[in-house]
């Protein structure tokens, strides 16, 4: 049979046991949210990095657009100039 002392330091037992579980959660709460700021902050940054890849590209794609107009318009005036130039040769009909 047990007395109320023996009751009361097995409440006491089960009451620490929870102190223990609930401080242990807490402490994994708070390693999972210092990891979810550590992950966030990584993606901020590859986002930033990736952002300025894409300006990068954007730039470089104008680039090549207006090379490749100035390109196609000297080929162009090159074709110009062989028809003229066959064109007289072939005695300017």
């Amino acid at each position: 049979m047990s007395t109320g002392m023996d009751q009361a330091a097995e409440r006491l037992s089960l009451a620490i046991d929870r102190l223990e579980a609930a401080i242990g959660r807490q402490a994994g709460a708070r390693a999972d949210k210092d990891s979810l700021e550590t992950e966030i902050q990584a993606l901020g940054a590859d986002r930033a990095r990736l952002a300025d890849l894409l300006d990068k590209s954007e730039a470089k794609a104008t680039q090549v657009k207006t090379i490749n107009r100035d390109v196609s318009q000297k080929l162009v005036e090159a074709m110009e100039t062989i028809r003229s130039v066959l064109h007289a040769e072939a005695g300017g009909a």
